[in-house]
């Protein structure tokens, strides 16, 4: 998949190029490259791919590359339980906005919603910053069995088919709904407001 979100192009992996310094990440083209370097945030994370490259070997660059096409694939075939999902968890958790940890350690998908506060140490700065910037994507973290007696292997990544601004959307939405409400009950109702966005609607009290 291009490394350029804005793109999100696949193809096989030979056709498309890899940033000569980090070596984790592909584009499609130069002008995609360009793009990622001076909008999509590869300027701010290139120096630490190459050192969590140089420090987890055990999956190859096609094997990760491989990974993330698959995270998409599952994430966009979901995303809209999994959105209702993190709705849910806003309004348990009120003021937060969380990260998706996707953990492939069993070989199929499941997926967790955490606060960057309680993320490996390594990464916990990365994950809040991103929640807080301005471009509206998020990042979080994808877990991948690398073996026996070796342990999973977490890596960061932005997640292409997440709509950017769905993270703030749902907080929004979220802190619309009263404290003592019960979720069971106005799951239904909030089922469409979901959808919306994922369409690329505003929240209600946002839109007021």
């Amino acid at each position: 998949m291009c490394g350029n979100l804005a793109c999100g192009k696949l193809d096989d992996n030979h056709d498309f190029k890899r940033c000569s310094d980090c070596r984790s990440r592909y584009y499609c083209s130069p002008e995609c490259q360009v793009s990622d370097w001076r909008c999509g945030g590869h300027r701010q994370t290139c120096d630490t791919l190459y050192s969590r490259r140089c420090d987890t070997m055990y999956i190859n660059a096609e094997d990760r590359a491989f990974m993330r096409v698959l995270l998409n694939h599952d994430y966009a075939e979901k995303q809209h339980e999994i959105a209702l999902d993190e709705l849910e968890w806003m309004h348990d958790h009120p003021s937060e906005t969380p990260y998706m940890f996707f953990d492939y350690d069993e070989g199929k998908l499941e997926l967790y919603f955490e606060s960057p506060e309680d993320a490996p140490e390594e990464f916990a700065q990365e994950l809040s910053d991103s929640i807080t910037s301005r471009s509206g994507r998020r990042l979080h973290l994808m877990s991948v069995y690398a073996g026996d007696e070796v342990d999973p292997e977490v890596w960061i990544l932005p997640l292409a088919a997440e709509r950017t601004g769905l993270a703030r959307g749902l907080r929004l939405l979220a802190d619309s709904i009263p404290p003592d409400t019960d979720w069971k009950e106005i799951k239904p109702a909030y089922a469409s407001k979901v959808q919306d966005l994922l369409n690329g609607g505003v929240p209600e009290s946002r839109a007021r």
